[in-house]
């Protein structure tokens, strides 16, 4: 996997919490099966701005869906897939369906500038991409030029023409599809997630299934009786700690509430408000400018 090669590996990222190894190799093979174990007609997600959900049971036949769709436009075991998305529904599937194939998943935030996100394509050089539509799909077409690579097979999640487009991938397809991988090395790569780029042009670290395996913020949560909570995720699924929120969220049978980008502080209040959050996931910035709005005791 040469294209790693400016990549750092696990051992560069602080790893704050450890626990003991579990049965499953895979965090795919974790994911699915603690899915299928909650109520299938429980809500696991809800997109904020369109009101959209999924219960536990659609997500797990889109995601099959999906697998086949991606399969027939060839991606395979380690075929590097760049998710160009903050939040949404067709993002979350795609990195779920993903990892069932065993792909390396790289999700970038749109909202980087785009130097950066040129430096982050050129030092992945993915095989496919996932595109919002858009503006992120417009600042997309000014950046793909740019680079000196063969140019990814483009999904985008809109209607236009001259793309692959997202719902032309789900596809009839196994309901009981299970992840393709499901007892890989313990050093496969799931992700590359980058850092913020605040010293420097953004850094990418390679981030295996014992990554996952032995957090002890995720594995905490397998077993759990007691009842479901509305968790706000209020960050981007291309950090961590969105990544691990929306993962914790399905382990957990938590109903995760999200939101597709940045929003004021009036947003979040309506939203916690709304959906009665138990708890929340977010970026330390709103959080202060919540508790500093001056109205926030009419909430």
């Amino acid at each position: 996997m040469t294209a790693f090669s400016d990549v750092s590996s696990m051992q560069d990222i602080e790893m704050d919490t450890l626990c003991c190894p579990i049965t499953t190799t895979s965090i795919s093979m974790l994911l699915y099966n603690t899915i299928r174990r909650h109520p299938g007609a429980n809500i696991a997600e809800i997109e904020v701005e369109t009101g959209r959900s999924l219960t536990f049971t659609e997500l797990l036949e889109r995601v099959s869906s999906l697998v086949a769709g991606l399969i027939s436009i060839g991606v395979t075991e380690n075929s590097k897939i760049v998710v160009l998305s903050y939040n949404s529904q067709e993002s979350h599937m795609i990195i779920l369906a993903g990892m069932f194939i065993g792909a390396v998943i790289v999700p970038i935030d749109p909202s980087c500038q785009e130097d950066e996100i040129e430096h982050m394509l050129k030092l992945v050089e993915p095989d496919y991409m996932f595109s919002e539509g858009g503006k992120t799909l417009f600042r997309l077409h000014q950046i793909l030029p740019l680079t000196d690579y063969p140019t990814p097979q483009l999904i985008v999640n809109n209607n236009k023409k001259g793309h692959t487009k997202f719902k032309d991938l789900l596809l009839r397809a196994d309901p009981d599809c299970v992840p393709m991988l499901p007892d890989p090395d313990e050093d496969h790569v799931v992700f590359i997630m980058f850092t913020s780029g605040s010293t420097g042009m953004p850094k990418g670290a390679m981030l295996p299934e014992t990554y996952f395996l032995k957090s002890q913020y995720l594995i905490s949560e397998m077993g759990r009786t007691k009842c479901a909570e509305n968790h706000l995720m209020a960050t981007s699924i291309s950090w961590v700690s969105g990544l691990f929120t929306y993962m914790k969220g399905l382990i957990a049978g938590d109903k995760t509430i999200y939101l597709r980008g940045r929003v004021h502080e009036v947003v979040l209040l309506e939203t916690i408000q709304r959906y009665k959050i138990n708890k929340m996931s977010s970026h330390p910035t709103p959080v202060l400018r919540m508790a500093l709005y001056p109205r926030i005791f009419d909430y």
